[in-house]
């Protein structure tokens, strides 16, 4: 059950962004009244960070509110206010905190960044992995190879759920599941055998990569996008039920972190200058941490052709 802390009304209303490398969510918390909102990230953080930001505030009235950060691309925006983003699981633990949600291990499956953490009674976390740099098992993954089906990442979810058995799909690397999708089509595999292939090689790479085989007995809390993709939770929920562990889907799990953000967000700002910033980030030019120099074209030389000098007779 959730039970809200109720910590918000007497304090300034919070603002708090998750910048994934995916999408953008954010909420605002004032009072008791909550608002959420998520934008793709479209290789622009900044954009969709603006665009999340307007959106919430489009209807507040007030002057001044608290901003927490988190996320993969959070120092782009912190590096600007001066204020150093959460660690992702500081958020998630922050947002578990706020419902008053409590759990044994928590499996948290973004788009991209995916991780497994236990718990023990007092909060501590005791284990902690993630995925790793490899898109192999990942949401972004899923939703690649959906729109080369001419899916989206959750109709071809219940195009894999059709499927009589799943086609064997390497899950370790991306490259080796995508030749064996494409090698599976070729020898006239159906979409539906193919996608639930995927869908279980992902799950299996979550189940032994992410959380190192570990999950056992009592609860399992889930969060983040990949949780709404029904054909890889169908495998999740087989392997948790072979092991009589019960799976919570918080409501709102893909905010979880963006609520967490603003529950401990630390940095006064005005609604003015929040936007004034952000807009001020999307004009200005790119500079690179160590850029190359410029080329001088009266100093350019270009190497002379090479000329062998020894013929050598490779017809025998």
């Amino acid at each position: 059950m959730l039970v809200h802390s109720g910590e918000f009304k007497d304090m300034l209303p919070g603002l708090g962004l998750d910048m994934g490398t995916f999408a953008v969510k954010g909420v605002l918390v004032d009072g008791d009244d909550l608002k959420k909102i998520s934008v793709f990230t479209a290789g622009n953080p900044v954009a969709a960070a603006r665009r999340c930001v307007a959106g919430l505030l489009a209807e507040w009235t007030g002057a001044e509110l608290r901003l927490g950060l988190t996320g993969a691309n959070a120092p782009l925006l912190g590096n600007a206010l001066e204020q150093k983003p959460l660690l992702e699981i500081e958020a998630l633990k922050a947002g578990l905190d706020h419902y008053g949600l409590e759990c044994q291990a928590v499996l948290s499956l973004g788009h991209e960044n995916m991780y497994y953490l236990e718990m023990d009674g007092g909060g501590t976390v005791t284990f902690f992995n993630r995925n790793g740099q490899c898109a192999a098992g990942s949401g972004a993954f899923w939703y690649q190879q959906a729109s080369r089906m001419g899916y989206n990442d959750r109709e071809l979810a219940e195009v894999a759920l059709q499927a009589d058995s799943p086609v064997k799909i390497s899950g370790r690397c991306a490259v080796f599941a995508k030749s064996d999708m494409t090698h599976a089509i070729n020898e006239g595999a159906t979409q539906s055998a193919v996608s639930a292939g995927m869908a279980r090689a992902l799950a299996e790479m979550v189940l032994s990569g992410v959380a190192q085989n570990r999950i056992g007995d009592g609860t399992l809390l889930t969060a983040g996008g990949v949780i709404n993709n029904i054909a890889v939770m169908k495998y999740i929920n087989e392997y948790c039920q072979a092991r009589s562990v019960e799976i919570i889907v918080p409501p709102d799990h893909e905010y979880l972190s963006a609520l967490g953000a603003a529950r401990r967000g630390a940095k006064t700002v005005t609604a003015t200058a929040l936007l004034a910033i952000l807009d001020a980030m999307l004009e200005a030019r790119y500079q690179p941490e160590n850029p190359l120099p410029h080329l001088e074209p009266g100093r350019v030389r270009y190497m002379p052709p090479l000329t062998a000098a020894t013929q050598y007779d490779l017809s025998t």
